[in-house]
């Protein structure tokens, strides 16, 4: 120890940068320099740089998968190696958001964008918040200034800007029928969020799918909005770092029957952006993989394969690209994972079975959040989430009651000359049965 001590600080941070992500966390309980050293913003960056820089084979990485092993009747999730899917360790849910159901929005960087909800009479207490499994901590944003009628009328994206260090979350609201969606922007570093609305997208964007993140762009499936009861589908792009939107047409398909809602998913494979689509003819069922091309250029999609699963497709859907041409599929029957080999054409079934439907998530472990989070056992964090319940439920009423007084005041104003009819000829009776 004393001639580890006797270094230059620059030769301890390149040995600790090169350390694991578990060797990095017992290093920090030896001494409180070390501890300072590993907290350090700037050795958080550069070990986050380094570890990314271990993983760039897709053979190497890891991601989550739901599961309760471990947990009794809780549910947790399992670190798995995207190439063998051995498990590596187990991250429990913080015990805070009990009770909530949540859904995960985005994983960067070792940090969860989580949006929860909690039911209460007067409807659904949502609650955005970053949660970094791997250090137990995580940080509870705060409210933002517009609300959404449901879960329908709401998007999110979530990703990290190099250029500004900073993390962002990105939340629309919209309209089903007409008007720009309501744009909100979180950012980590001000803790604040920003308000504008977005002229000139004319389209319902929803939770339903996972957005993907890529060139800088978070991207959602999204319908025109018309008054047809077939709309087509088309792809709403959302740069994070300059803040604009575009729209991107979504390939040209046929499809046997048509359909309302959007059909596809997005993904991104050999660094490009991905779209399934999903075909079901006669009983068989196929996935279209398309892949954008010149992004950003002269677009244009092009169809790579068509995945054919016959029969049991019918109760699968796509996950994630695994390895160079496989693809991960999960059960809705069985709710296990399969593997479908896109050059062979073939399937074979994982052994491994989820608790619940398989939902995967990439994942890199990291330190951020280490000084901005709290920790999930921690009585403040379930303090504060209940506050914002008790904030929301009162701006609710308060609402529910602004609402009551302008529906009354324009129906004052539309049927005044009624009333005042009304009232004289109360009076004129009232007045004759007096004498």
């Amino acid at each position: 120890m004393s001639e580890f001590e006797s270094l230059p600080i620059e030769t301890v941070t390149d040995i600790f940068i090169r350390l694991p992500f578990e060797s990095l966390m017992q290093c920090m309980c030896v001494c409180k320099s070390w501890h300072s050293l590993i907290a350090d913003p700037f050795f958080i960056n550069r070990h986050l740089i380094n570890q990314q820089g271990c993983f760039t084979d897709n053979d190497n990485c890891c991601f989550l998968l739901q599961s309760n092993k471990g947990f009794g009747d809780k549910f947790g999730y399992s670190l798995r190696c995207c190439k063998t899917f051995a498990e590596q360790k187990q991250l429990k849910v913080p015990n805070t958001i009990e009770g909530w159901r949540y859904m995960i929005i985005a994983s960067c960087n070792g940090l969860l964008c989580l949006l929860m909800r909690n039911q209460m009479r007067s409807g659904y207490s949502r609650v955005l918040l970053l949660w970094n499994p791997s250090i137990k901590k995580f940080k509870i944003l705060p409210r933002p200034k517009f609300q959404a009628g449901s879960s329908d009328e709401l998007a999110h994206g979530f990703a990290f800007i190099p250029r500004a260090n900073d993390y962002k979350v990105v939340r629309l609201i919209h309209n089903k029928i007409e008007g720009s969606p309501k744009v909100e922007i979180y950012t980590l570093s001000t803790n604040s969020w920003r308000t504008w609305i977005g002229d000139g997208i004319g389209c319902v964007v929803t939770n339903r799918c996972r957005p993907v993140f890529i060139n800088g762009a978070v991207h959602w499936i999204a319908l025109n909005k018309c008054r047809s009861p077939i709309c087509s589908s088309l792809i709403i792009a959302f740069n994070m770092e300059y803040e604009v939107f575009r729209v991107i047409p979504s390939p040209r398909y046929d499809l046997p029957h048509p359909i309302s809602y959007p059909c596809g998913v997005l993904f991104v494979v050999s660094e490009k952006l991905a779209y399934f689509v999903k075909h079901v003819l006669e009983g068989r069922v196929s996935w279209d993989l398309w892949v954008l091309e010149d992004y950003g250029v002269a677009e244009f999609w092009t169809k790579l394969h068509t995945i054919r699963l016959h029969a049991i497709g019918r109760f699968l859907y796509p996950l994630q690209p695994l390895k160079k041409g496989e693809i991960l599929f999960g059960g809705l029957r069985d709710k296990k994972l399969y593997s479908f080999d896109l050059k062979r054409q073939e399937i074979k079934e994982i052994d491994q079975e989820a608790d619940g439907l398989p939902d995967v998530i990439n994942y890199t472990e990291s330190l951020v959040l280490l000084n901005e989070g709290i920790p999930d056992s921690s009585s403040a964090a379930m303090i504060e989430l209940k506050e914002k319940e008790k904030e929301e439920v009162k701006d609710k009423k308060e609402e529910e009651e602004q609402r009551i007084i302008t529906n009354a005041m324009d129906f004052l104003k539309c049927n005044w000359g009624l009333l005042v009819f009304c009232f004289g000829f109360t009076l004129l009776i009232w007045s004759s049965i007096s004498h």
